[in-house]
C-alpha cells in the first residue's frame, strides 16, 4: 500500500517505482549510471482487438540515467517521464527499433537490454468445473531467454483489493548461480522496504548491503595485517616453506600438500617463461573448477604473467570475444572439449599432458606489487563483456 501510495503522490505507477528501485540496484552492481531494462506489454491498446484472439504483443527498451545525488522521487519523475515516452510509441515493433539504432548483435546476448521487468496486476483466471479441484501447476524447468527476468505479480483479491505482491526471477544458469540470484533480489526488496520508509531518500544513501554481508566490511575495516610479504607469489612461497607438508588444496577425491602444489607450479611456470610468458603479459585460463585451475593460476602469477578465467561452458560468441579482445600470449587447457571450443589461431598448451611433477627451479621473475595479477570480464552496459585489470 505504501508504494502504491507514492505512486499516486507523483503521478506514476506501481510499475515506475519498482523500476526505478530495479535501476539503482543494477546501477550499484554494475558501477553504471546508464540502466536500459526491457519490459513487454500486451500490445491491445485498441479496442477493436479485445475479442480477437492472437499475439499482439511488443517489447519495449527502457533507459534510465540513475544519479547518485538524486532523491528517490527525482529518479522516480524521471523514469515515469521516460516510461511514458516509450509506452506512447509502444505500436513501434521492437526489431524496427533495434533496426533503426543498429547495436552490435551477438548471438550470446540479446540487442539493447539484458534484464526485463514485469508486473502483472491482474487477477489470475480461474476455471471451475463440477466436483473436480483445479489449481494451476508450474513448470520445473524454465528457458532464460535474457539474462535476467523479473516478474512482479499482485495479488489481486475479490473486489479488486490488493494483498501485498511476490515476484519471480528467471535467469542464465551459464552466467549466474542461485546465490548471486537470491542475493539480487534480496537487494531489491531492500531498496524497496527502504523507499516505501522514506521515499526522498537520496539514492546514493540506499543501502544494497545485506545484512549477511555486514561481517565483510567489518573485517576490511579491522587492523591492517603488517605483512613482508609484498605479492601472492610471495605469500605462497611463504606459506611452503612454513608448512610444505599440509593440505594446500582438496578437489574431489584428489588432494596436493603445499609442497606439491610448489612443486606443479613451478614446473608449469617454467613452460610458460619459455613460452614468453612474464610480467604484465596474459594468460588465458579455459580451465573448469578443479586442482588444475589452481595450478595454472600460480603458476601464471610465477610467470610473472596476468591470467584471464575464460569459462569453457560460457557461449561461443562471448568466449571468442573475450579472447579476441584481450590478445593472451596463449590459452591453458586441460581437456578436448575446451581445446576444439577455442579460436584455432591462438596458442594454447594442454597442461594435462605434462609432467608437472618432475622438479624444476622456482621461477624469479621481477615481480612488484603494481603489476597485473588477472584480468576480468564483467558484463558491460553496452551488452559487451568488458575487461578489469586487477
Amino acid at each position: 500500500d505504501r508504494l502504491h501510495h507514492i505512486a499516486r503522490d507523483r503521478n506514476a505507477t506501481l510499475f515506475m517505482v519498482i523500476h526505478a528501485a530495479m535501476a539503482i540496484v543494477l546501477a550499484r552492481l554494475s558501477n553504471s549510471d546508464d540502466i536500459c531494462i526491457g519490459t513487454q506489454i500486451s500490445g491491445r491498446g485498441e479496442e477493436a482487438l479485445d475479442d480477437l484472439v492472437g499475439m499482439f504483443g511488443n517489447t519495449l527498451a527502457l533507459r534510465t540515467e540513475v544519479a547518485r545525488d538524486d532523491s528517490f522521487t527525482t529518479l522516480l519523475d524521471r523514469v515515469r517521464a521516460a516510461d511514458l515516452g516509450a509506452f506512447s510509441n509502444a505500436d513501434l515493433p521492437f526489431d524496427r527499433v533495434v533496426e533503426l539504432l543498429r547495436p552490435n548483435r551477438s548471438l550470446a546476448f540479446s540487442p539493447l537490454f539484458q534484464v526485463l521487468l514485469m508486473l502483472q496486476n491482474f487477477a489470475p483466471p480461474t476455471l471451475a468445473l463440477a466436483d473436480l479441484a483445479i489449481e494451476p501447476i508450474e513448470p520445473d524447468v524454465v528457458a532464460a531467454k535474457l539474462d535476467l527476468s523479473v516478474v512482479v505479480a499482485e495479488h489481486i483479491q475479490a473486489g479488486d483489493t490488493r494483498g501485498g505482491a511476490s515476484g519471480t526471477v528467471t535467469y542464465a544458469t551459464d552466467l549466474f548461480d542461485r546465490g548471486t540470484i537470491e542475493r539480487f533480489a534480496a537487494r531489491l526488496r531492500a531498496v524497496l522496504e527502504e523507499v516505501a520508509l522514506n521515499e526522498t531518500v537520496t539514492v546514493g544513501d540506499l543501502r544494497i548491503v545485506l545484512e549477511s554481508e555486514e561481517f565483510l566490511i567489518d573485517s576490511i575495516n579491522g587492523a591492517v595485517s603488517q605483512n613482508d610479504s609484498s605479492t601472492l607469489v610471495g605469500l605462497f612461497t611463504e606459506q611452503v616453506d612454513r608448512t610444505p607438508d599440509a593440505i594446500a588444496l582438496v578437489s574431489d577425491d584428489d588432494e596436493l600438500t603445499y609442497a606439491q602444489l610448489d612443486t606443479r607450479t613451478n614446473a608449469l611456470a617454467q613452460h610458460l617463461i619459455t613460452a614468453g610468458v612474464g610480467p604484465d603479459t596474459l594468460v588465458g585460463l579455459a580451465i573448469r573448477r578443479s586442482i588444475d585451475l589452481i595450478t595454472a593460476i600460480y603458476a601464471v602469477l610465477k610467470a610473472g604473467g596476468a591470467y584471464i578465467p575464460i569459462d569453457p561452458d560460457h557461449p561461443t560468441d562471448r568466449t571468442h570475444y573475450v579472447i579476441t579482445t584481450s590478445n593472451p600470449v596463449l590459452i591453458l587447457t586441460a581437456d578436448d572439449d575446451t581445446d576444439t571450443a577455442l579460436p584455432t589461431d591462438v596458442a594454447r598448451l594442454r597442461i594435462d599432458t605434462l609432467d608437472l611433477d618432475k622438479r624444476a627451479p622456482r621461477p624469479t621473475p621481477p615481480l612488484h606489487p603494481d603489476n597485473a595479477a588477472y584480468v576480468i570480464f564483467t558484463s558491460g552496459s553496452t551488452g559487451r563483456p568488458k575487461g578489469v585489470v586487477v
